[in-house]
């Protein structure tokens, strides 16, 4: 019988898939086991081989609590009843691996509530963390919010589960980087959890310059990092990455042009500017004022929990 890699492991192979644009495609899960058994020298060995991780213990999921191994290269899971419909798929047949959606629950035993929902947002996103120190952009999503929320209801009796749902309301799809992510979160967090209490917003939102180039409606489109439904502002993040390529600056910079003369209010937020709670909060001023709103604080510890947020999400952003 086959190893069910799970959590933290699974979320590595889904990395190291996307990494290489090879991750499998869905297939007839209902064809497959839903039961474990303790996994065997070589299929932890297999394991390992195929994370790239021989340093670091495989995660993986049994069925039964004397299934667990003792071993210094498995850390196993018990998980005795039936799977939900999509919890996994076939890597061959020694080797199983969680699915996306699944990998969003299982990572809810170990992480934070923000680490966790960065995770959905990677997942749902277009860039893949394969380590601290190696990003890669301009990969397509392998998931997707309605994907996630249709499997956690398959498995609302699973612990974690209803924390995980709570969590996937905050989740974006379409976020381009970690700074990304970590700058919506920010702005959109509830204020009860330390964050600007704005509405959830659009991740890379079209914004329709047809009419300012010439070209037919709606063939020329813009796209502005962080936007809101019917609202005509935008957050742009300024990365520090490429502000050694010119091209990458006129290109921004004529792309910010046409948006503001299409009647979009576009701000600005550099990484000095996120680093620094004090610049953040005229960030979140000046959108308030762009929606016609004020911003109202009544949560109760709210700089305290505000102070614990920003420094989780610098750490994400690493």
């Amino acid at each position: 019988m086959a190893m069910l890699i799970s959590g933290r492991s699974a979320l590595r192979h889904i990395r190291n898939e996307r990494s290489q644009r090879a991750f499998p495609p869905r297939t007839n899960l209902r064809a497959m086991p839903n039961r474990f058994s303790p996994p065997t020298v070589s299929q932890i060995d297999a394991a390992q081989k195929l994370l790239g991780c021989r340093n670091q213990p495989v995660h993986c999921i049994v069925s039964r609590r004397e299934d667990r191994r003792k071993h210094p290269d498995v850390i196993c899971h018990v998980k005795s009843s039936a799977l939900a419909r999509g919890s996994f798929f076939h890597h061959d047949a020694e080797l199983c691996v969680s699915s996306p959606e699944a990998v969003f629950l299982q990572i809810h035993h170990s992480a934070s509530d923000i680490e966790a929902i960065a995770v959905g947002f990677e997942l749902c996103g277009t860039y893949i963390r394969v380590s601290d120190e190696h990003v890669i952009y301009g990969i397509p999503p392998v998931s997707s919010v309605v994907k996630i929320r249709s499997y956690l209801r398959r498995c609302q009796h699973e612990r974690h589960a209803a924390r995980a749902l709570r969590n996937l309301d905050f989740v974006c799809e379409h976020s381009n980087s970690i700074r990304e992510t970590a700058l919506a979160l920010y702005l959109s967090l509830p204020m009860s959890r330390g964050g600007a209490g704005l509405p959830k917003p659009i991740l890379n939102k079209s914004i329709d310059v047809s009419k300012l180039t010439g070209v037919a409606w709606r063939e020329d489109l813009r796209w502005t990092d962080i936007g809101w439904p019917g609202l005509n502002i935008g957050v742009e993040y300024d990365s520090d990455e490429f502000h050694s390529n010119p091209e990458k600056l006129a290109q921004d910079a004529r792309r910010r042009t046409l948006l503001q003369a299409a009647g979009c209010e576009v701000i600005v937020v550099t990484n000095d500017q996120f680093r620094r709670i004090s610049e953040l909060d005229k960030v979140v001023k000046a959108i308030y004022r762009g929606m016609g709103k004020y911003q109202r604080c009544r949560a109760r510890g709210f700089r305290l929990k505000q102070a614990a947020l920003h420094k989780e999400l610098l750490r994400l952003g690493r």
